[in-house]
């Protein structure tokens, strides 16, 4: 009878240490934040109503990270080609809890999402909706 009594309470005792005891919550990474301040530039490839597939003529794109606060970061963005520059654009971003993953809102309109490849390069998809609608990979190298 006492070994009986005993094997209840040693199950009785497992089960509430399993089922009172709090599962891990996912963590945030505090110390494996990416920097991405620098200049970062590279080319862009897309498809534009009216236009269809286009490379963009060879123009690059260059984008500035000049301030970053943990996940966040700010800068310009600027386009270019052997014959033109247009002017800088301010941007900011944020870094997903992941650390690889990247969105971007633009001043003039229009969002980017995209992911850190590696230290030094980055690939972002832009998307702008509406009547000129557009949607383009720029695949991003710091300089």
């Amino acid at each position: 009878m006492k070994w009986i009594q005993g094997t209840i309470l040693l199950l009785l005792a497992a089960l509430l240490c399993g089922c009172t005891g709090v599962p891990p919550q996912d963590q945030p990474a505090t110390n494996g934040i990416p920097d991405l301040t620098g200049r970062w530039s590279g080319t862009m490839i897309g498809f534009e109503q009216g236009t269809g597939y286009t490379d963009y003529s060879g123009a690059m794109m260059f984008i500035d990270v000049t301030e970053q606060q943990g996940r966040i970061f700010s800068g310009t963005f600027s386009y270019g080609s052997p014959w033109e520059n247009d002017p800088p654009q301010e941007f900011a971003g944020v870094i997903d809890r992941n650390g690889r993953t990247l969105t971007v809102v633009e001043q003039d309109g229009g969002y980017s999402s995209g992911m850190i490849v590696s230290e030094n390069e980055i690939e972002l998809v832009y998307a702008e909706s509406g009547g000129n609608f557009s949607i383009a990979i720029d695949t991003l190298r710091r300089s």
